[in-house]
């Protein structure tokens, strides 16, 4: 009689666990599903789609001087029109969005803001990753369109410049890239190739108000030595 009452007991425990699970299994169920939208970059596993929020430096480390040069028919007398030289230097700073179209694969867009030697760039980009590792590990690539980096045609016009790079990236934390720019004159199209690295997520939120703050230092002071 014991066994068979204890036999019954198991059974309706048993019943009770399939149907009614306790509150912590189904939570774990529940953090198991991927989140609709992540700040921070993740595979699919973890989320569904995720920001870009992005802010680096790149250096040149090839770009040519550009000389537009006008003259006479006859080429008596040339002049040069303009002389242009991609930036050194350029800040930039990129915010768009991402969704995992499949384990390994993200597609998405952003839009970029970026100093040029024609003042301050802006223009948009399509993105793609390929995730390398379920960590987070992965291959950045993109390629856009940019209003131009001071280069300009004879009749004073500016064309868009066209943009790419790729870049390895860890964890959405950082990433180090190779940029290429081709800005276009009326004596064609003159490329600049570009490298340096990037923070993303939080570390770019850090890194952004690091920047505007070291500004706003330098701005009073030498707003300071004029007003002296």
């Amino acid at each position: 009689m014991t066994y068979l009452l204890y036999r019954r007991m198991t059974v309706l425990a048993a019943l009770t666990l399939l149907f009614f699970p306790s509150p912590n299994v189904a939570a774990q169920e529940q953090s198991q599903l991927p989140r609709p939208f992540c700040f921070r970059g993740r595979t699919m596993a973890r989320c569904r789609a995720f920001a870009i929020t992005e802010f680096g430096a790149d250096a040149r480390l090839y770009g040519p001087r550009i000389e537009l040069i006008e003259g006479s028919p006859g080429g008596a007398r040339y002049d040069i029109a303009y002389s242009f030289r991609p930036t050194a230097f350029s800040v930039t700073a990129e915010a768009g969005a991402m969704i995992n179209t499949s384990a390994r694969n993200a597609l998405g867009g952003a839009v970029v803001l970026r100093n040029g030697s024609g003042g301050a760039q802006v223009g948009l980009k399509i993105r793609y990753r390929r995730w390398l590792s379920p960590e987070g590990m992965a291959l950045d690539a993109a390629v856009g369109v940019m209003s131009g980096d001071g280069a300009v045609n004879l009749n004073g016009n500016q064309p868009a410049a066209v943009t790419g790079d790729i870049a390895i990236n860890v964890q959405d934390y950082a990433a180090l890239r190779v940029r290429v720019d081709l800005n276009r004159t009326s004596k064609g199209t003159h490329p600049a190739i570009y490298a340096g690295v990037r923070a993303g997520s939080f570390p770019a939120l850090g890194a952004a108000a690091l920047a505007l703050t070291g500004f706003a230092v330098v701005f009073a002071i030498f707003a300071h030595v004029g007003v002296d």
